[in-house]
């Protein structure tokens, strides 16, 4: 289930990429839960197993391991939504789950992304001509649409010459690079049915 940013109407589908992107557009950073840190004390040595956070000072914190850290305020969160309220009570930067039966408007994430990426005003009107008839063809229909939006970007970086790669556009559309791999597989076998001009 995909997550949205609000304050930009960031889209993306898995925690990693909510984190990457507060730490990218908004500076906030995240530690994300790591395995425990190992370490013998004095005599009998018995071991102790707790995480370890080292501040920006270089004083140690001893945190849970499976904790969310948000190092802007040094606050301490055991999961991930109630991380995702803290940043939005504490740093005023809502994000929200999609709702299963809440369809992704291609367009509107097509003018998000493009409004984000290097892409001349020809290539940004080719991938919207290129998304409508991608979303009218048979074998696109039922694929996540925001897959489809990503491929119609990709192609049309591809016509006019623009370097644009299939990691990048992925990322800014929130889905996976096989995801926009798989569609442009499919997209080279039924080129020649597509009137491209």
């Amino acid at each position: 289930m995909p997550y949205k940013c609000k304050e930009d109407n960031w889209v993306g589908r898995r925690p990693k990429e909510v984190i990457r992107h507060l730490e990218d557009s908004h500076n906030i950073r995240i530690i994300e839960p790591s395995p425990c840190i190992t370490y013998y004390t004095k005599p009998p040595f018995s071991v102790v197993r707790f995480g370890i956070y080292l501040g920006r000072e270089g004083r140690a914190e001893k945190w849970r391991i499976n904790d969310y850290i948000c190092d802007n305020d040094k606050t301490a969160l055991p999961s991930f939504s109630l991380l995702l309220k803290h940043i939005w009570e504490a740093h005023n930067i809502k994000i929200f789950r999609f709702r299963r039966n809440s369809p992704v408007d291609p367009y509107e994430m097509l003018n998000q992304v493009s409004s984000k990426l290097l892409m001349s005003k020809e290539t940004k009107e080719l991938s919207k001509n290129l998304l409508e008839k991608f979303l009218h063809f048979p074998l696109f229909q039922g694929k996540h649409r925001g897959g489809v939006a990503a491929l119609a970007v990709y192609v049309s970086c591809l016509k006019n010459d623009e370097k644009m790669s299939q990691e990048e556009i992925a990322e800014k559309f929130g889905i996976a690079r096989v995801t926009l791999s798989k569609n442009y597989k499919i997209f080279r076998q039924i080129e020649h049915e597509l009137d491209l001009g």
